[in-house]
């Protein structure tokens, strides 16, 4: 049997309706910076944050991002049930799950699991 690339997989999946009281955090990760915002369905931004990055290994930036993102969502006023996603950026090598397989301007960031590190609630 031939193995399916990940990707081809997308073609699968269904395709759902988000309502358009629905809001959407957005993470930009970076080596001097971490920058969070609050999007709207429309894309109008309701809230956003920005703080020099935690470079104390990988999980110090992965909690960082955690708490950014919670503290965004609450200064738009937005619970969890709300949220109908979240996009990170980052300059990184990712694979096609959820690994970031090199972070040149994070230390330690080689096969991080990307969404496990970050705590939803």
């Amino acid at each position: 049997m031939q193995k399916r690339h990940p990707i081809s997989n997308l073609a699968d999946q269904e395709m759902t309706t988000v309502p358009s009281s629905a809001s959407f955090l957005a993470v930009d990760i970076g080596g001097t910076k971490i920058a969070t915002a609050l999007v709207t369905v429309d894309g109008a931004i309701v809230a956003r944050l920005q703080e020099p990055t935690n470079q104390n290994g990988p999980q110090a930036p992965l909690a960082q991002i955690t708490r950014l993102l919670r503290q965004t969502a609450k200064a738009g006023d937005v619970g969890g049930d709300q949220i109908a996603g979240v996009g990170a950026g980052l300059p990184a090598v990712l694979d096609l799950g959820d690994h970031a397989v090199w972070v040149p301007d994070l230390p330690g960031w080689r096969a991080l699991a990307l969404r496990g590190g970050v705590q939803a609630d």
